[in-house]
């Protein structure tokens, strides 16, 4: 089964690689990315082997928590080019906006529902809190599509805002299970939790990023 509405939710590189600008001086730029796990690794490689440098940027790599602020960032100014996740570009464009893709980078689901360890099937989600970093990014879709995948009803949305805020809202008992992904998932497993529902799961279902 292939999901083409997943197409919206892979990881995008909102970013241009502009010629060496060296004998111009270097010209400095605001990039804004979420999130911070494996999805983001092109960035810090990137910045880490100076390879923005070497075309004459003086990059500053901005954490942002969730894409839809991204995109408001970049309507308003404050940056022209950010990474993050395709929902909130999909709705700009279709809203009339003007934020560019240039590339998708992430061509298949990467994040995970990671639960208590006393929830051992979806079923068992019915009356349960959720937290996502916010309405309408990627975590919103991703646990959308998981509600698609295993009919599941009843559950009690949340947004936790950041990877750390969620992880504290779900150590807290705040939620019950929470969206988030590598290096994340491992460290929350090794603490007892379990992933539910994981990229594996999204591959067998035929889910790609198209």
């Amino acid at each position: 089964m292939k999901q083409n509405t997943a197409r919206i939710l892979s990881s995008l590189l909102l970013f241009a690689v502009a010629p060496d600008f060296s004998a111009l001086g270097v010209t400095k730029v605001s990039f804004p990315y979420t999130p911070i796990s494996a999805a983001s690794l092109p960035w810090w490689i990137a910045k880490e082997a100076r390879y923005f440098e070497k075309h004459g940027l003086d990059v500053d790599m901005v954490y942002v928590g969730a894409s839809p602020v991204i995109v408001q960032a970049m309507l308003g100014g404050q940056a022209g080019v950010g990474a993050g996740g395709g929902p909130p570009l999909v709705t700009n464009v279709l809203q009339g906006g003007d934020v560019v893709e240039v590339a998708t980078t992430v061509p298949y689901a990467i994040q995970s529902l990671i639960v208590k360890s006393d929830i051992k099937t979806t079923a068992d989600l019915a009356g349960k809190k959720v937290g996502i970093s916010r309405l309408g990014a990627i975590p919103h879709y991703t646990l959308q599509t998981i509600f698609k995948l295993y009919n599941v009803q009843g559950v009690n949305v949340v947004q936790t805002g950041t990877t750390t805020q969620a992880i504290t809202s779900l150590s807290q008992g705040l939620v019950d299970g929470i969206i988030t992904s590598a290096p994340f998932t491992f460290r929350l497993m090794k603490d007892g939790y379990r992933e539910l529902v994981g990229p594996k799961d999204f591959r067998k279902a035929g889910i790609e990023w198209n």
